[in-house]
């Protein structure tokens, strides 16, 4: 579907651009050439800003899948949470699809939006943000959370928000307990004490 909405859409911007343009280039009045400048300039804008969307994605996506160790990572994380784990237990994890996808268990996303620019904010910035954290593990009833090297590879301050992330797990370490570490270090598992928050 998505494709045939892209061409849609491409094709009214080409019909919208050529109207602009023969308004811009006709002897006609100055207002309907000052309609056409802004239309033009909003087409421009918006072109601009989809080429750079799409430009800075696939420089993520290639850089995140540099990455070797990652899949080796994620299988033996996997591989832990399917021999040590009840299928009714919940996960957390940003890349929840892909543990969801490959345990059978339940998983939810860690968000992401809460810890930009908390490694550079105060305590009380830290605790608030962790508080969104902690509820999303208790409306999920979350046993586990799976932390990895590579998690927010595709958001801006990639290395910023892994650092939030770390020292949240650091400075709950009677709410986070480890249970896992993949053998490159890549991959963690944590089991929830619920009990502790």
């Amino acid at each position: 579907m998505l494709p045939f909405l892209l061409l849609f859409l491409i094709g009214e911007f080409e019909k919208v651009a050529r109207l602009a343009w023969q308004e811009l280039s006709s002897g006609r009045h100055v207002g309907k050439k000052i309609s056409a400048v802004f239309v033009g300039g909003v087409l421009a804008l918006t072109v601009g800003f989809a080429v750079y969307h799409y430009v800075t994605s696939l420089h993520r996506i290639l850089a995140s899948s540099k990455n070797p160790n990652r899949a080796a990572a994620d299988a033996e994380a996997i591989e832990w949470i399917n021999d040590n784990t009840n299928i009714s237990d919940v996960l957390v994890s940003y890349r929840d699809p892909i543990f969801y996808l490959h345990t059978d268990r339940k998983a939810t996303r860690s968000s992401s939006a809460v810890l930009a620019d908390a490694a550079q904010e105060d305590q009380g910035a830290l605790d608030q943000r962790a508080n969104i954290i902690f509820t999303i593990i208790a409306e999920s009833s979350a046993k586990y959370l799976v932390f990895t090297t590579s998690d927010f590879d595709l958001e801006r301050q990639a290395d910023l928000r892994r650092k939030s992330f770390e020292m949240l797990l650091e400075q709950n370490p009677e709410f986070f307990v480890p249970v896992f570490k993949s053998g490159t270090g890549d991959s963690s598992i944590y089991r929830i004490k619920n009990e502790a928050r």
